[in-house]
């Protein structure tokens, strides 16, 4: 059931919250799962909306106010491209051969050879 509440309590790792139901009469939520996006952008207090099932599992969908922090902290996986700006990850060599191709670009440049572009 999707319902709206108030952030009850967060837990330290900010993973999970509970929350005081808008509308219904139990008192608080089981633990409901934080997602990625809303983590360090939840506090004790803020109006949400979450779904929480039979079982008693449950998340949280959105804050009612629509922000987040738009900090992702940890490792982030992209596949395809991605554009940020004016700068895009087209498809090109590896971080790797861009960087072996600065050091042997820096080298003759200081010995005065010439070079191209890089790979």
């Amino acid at each position: 059931m999707i319902e709206k509440g108030v952030i009850s309590t967060v837990s330290a790792d900010k993973k999970t919250v509970t929350a005081v139901p808008s509308f219904s009469d139990s008192p608080v939520t089981s633990d409901l799962a934080v997602p990625f996006f809303l983590l360090d952008a939840l506090e004790i207090g803020m109006p949400v909306v979450y779904a929480q099932f039979p079982d008693n599992t449950g998340a949280v969908l959105c804050r009612l106010d629509g922000e987040w922090n738009h900090d992702l902290d940890g490792d982030v996986n992209i596949k395809g491209i991605l554009t940020a700006g004016d700068v895009s990850t087209e498809p090109s060599g590896s971080y790797n051969e861009h960087v072996q191709a600065y050091k042997e670009h820096s080298h003759k440049e200081s010995s005065g050879g010439q070079t191209g572009t890089p790979v």
